[in-house]
């Protein structure tokens, strides 16, 4: 389930069955690891399969913030939080996160 722009999404079984060899980077935060955040590297793409709550199965390709979130969102799924995913050190979030930006490189 997310909610993004004031929509409330359910997703059932998702599963990702395609993403892009082109990646990009962000800076990660989430509820599972407090305060503590990660620059991650993500596909900047994902093809996703899901039933919503009628049982009706959907695919759709999404790329941007959305691919991210669902990619992140898939990683709790499998028991992984994005300290997981760490490219590089683990830090205090000191920063602001809506100004932080999708990079297609590293700091």
């Amino acid at each position: 389930m997310t909610f993004v722009d004031d929509n409330l999404s359910i997703f059932i079984n998702p599963k990702i069955v395609e993403k892009s060899e082109e990646t990009n980077f962000y800076k990660e935060l989430c509820l599972s690891s407090g305060m503590m955040s990660a620059d991650i590297e993500r596909p900047k793409w994902i093809v996703m399969e899901w039933m919503d709550e009628e049982g009706v199965t959907h695919k759709e390709k999404f790329d941007g913030f959305l691919a991210r979130l669902y990619q992140h969102e898939e990683d709790h799924l499998k028991g992984i939080i994005n300290l997981d995913r760490a490219c590089n050190s683990i830090e205090f979030a000191l920063f602001d996160p809506l100004k932080e930006k999708i990079r297609d490189t590293r700091y």
